[in-house]
């Protein structure tokens, strides 16, 4: 496993050199020289040789050897380039390859694997490749993966041809729409264009339709009522005769008023509602037994205040009594020793 990765990329010789360089500048542009590829992309590239410069400083400050270093060396590229080659994003199992690369390059178990690196240095490259390649594996992937673009284009002569009778079947329902409304609109007596009035018939009792001659012939046979004289026509007013309407006048039907529809409540408020209805019911009990501690809680200290109130007025009471008594018996005292003095005197 060992010969597969060890001098594969860097040989001994570029090993020792790029270690003797001081300058970062100079061990740059040193590693530039044996590694960049002239046909990639200018970016890609600087961001490449960066990448490989500081994995090759972090060899060196870990004092690794030539042989370790091209070994680690090794494994970075193979599995940046691993996350190069596909367009997706593989984060767990890319990592998970580089982390059984370096478990066969850290248990001398022959020919599986060959001990090459300590537990120390296995730490400190699976610290290092985390926190520089792992932490950053999007943007290297935005980097140096090839984009996917899908072109989509569709050539049926069937989809177009229904897309036209679809419009023309539009465009014939708009005109006859149209022409609909132009007739409902249309002043009584009169007929739309286009349409042509029928012959004006009249029913007889049995149900028959007669034709306008049957009717002037009924018309002349009617009896004739006498005029009446024309005083009379003057001195009665003649009440207006409502216009009649068309037998075949249909009326309109009464326009409804369309009802605002209520609103729908919104997602954020069926949610709070919910909420509501669930804080209320969980902590209802809660809020009960906490509202009667507080209650007697508040008893209990105005019925202690009330009791100290009560022990000092009692203590100012019998301290008044008290100053009393001694007035009393110090005037007694002094009524006494007058009579002696007196007493004396005489």
């Amino acid at each position: 496993m060992t010969s597969q990765l060890a001098w594969k990329h860097l040989s001994m010789q570029q090993v020792y050199d790029f270690y003797s360089i001081s300058p970062a500048e100079e061990a740059l542009r040193y590693l530039v020289s044996i590694l960049d590829d002239r046909n990639d992309d200018a970016q890609r590239s600087a961001i490449l040789m960066d990448f490989y410069f500081y994995a090759l400083r972090f060899a060196k400050t870990q004092n690794l050897s030539p042989e370790q270093a091209s070994i680690f060396f090794s494994m970075i590229k193979a599995t940046h380039e691993r996350a190069a080659a596909s367009p997706f994003i593989h984060l767990e199992a890319d990592y998970q390859h580089f982390k059984d690369t370096l478990l066969r390059h850290s248990v001398h178990r022959p020919p599986f694997s060959q001990k090459v690196f300590s537990l120390a240095q296995v730490r400190a490259i699976d610290e290092y490749a985390v926190n520089t390649y792992f932490r950053h594996y999007l943007m290297y992937k935005y980097a140096f993966t090839n984009k996917l673009r899908l072109n989509l284009k569709l050539d049926n002569d069937e989809v177009a041809a229904a897309a036209a009778a679809a419009a023309a079947a539009k465009t014939a329902t708009g005109g006859e729409k149209e022409r609909a409304d132009d007739a409902a609109t249309a002043p009584d007596g009169e007929v739309a264009s286009g349409e042509v009035e029928p012959a004006a018939t009249s029913t007889d009792a049995a149900g028959v339709d007669k034709p306008e001659e049957t009717k002037d012939a009924v018309a002349n046979d009617a009896p004739t009522v006498p005029a009446e004289p024309a005083a009379e026509e003057q001195q009665q007013p003649v009440a207006a005769t409502p216009a009649t309407e068309p037998k075949d006048a249909v009326a309109p039907p009464p326009a409804v008023a369309d009802e605002p529809e209520p609103p729908r409540p919104t997602i954020q408020e069926i949610a709070a509602k919910e909420l509501a209805a669930f804080v209320t019911s969980t902590l209802q009990s809660k809020m009960d037994e906490l509202r009667k501690t507080l209650l007697a809680r508040v008893q209990q200290q105005e019925d202690q205040m009330a009791a100290k109130i009560k022990r000092v007025e009692d203590k100012d009471g019998s301290g008044a009594s008290g100053g009393g008594a001694d007035d009393s018996g110090g005037s007694k005292s002094a009524a006494a020793k007058g009579k002696d003095t007196k007493a004396k005197k005489k």
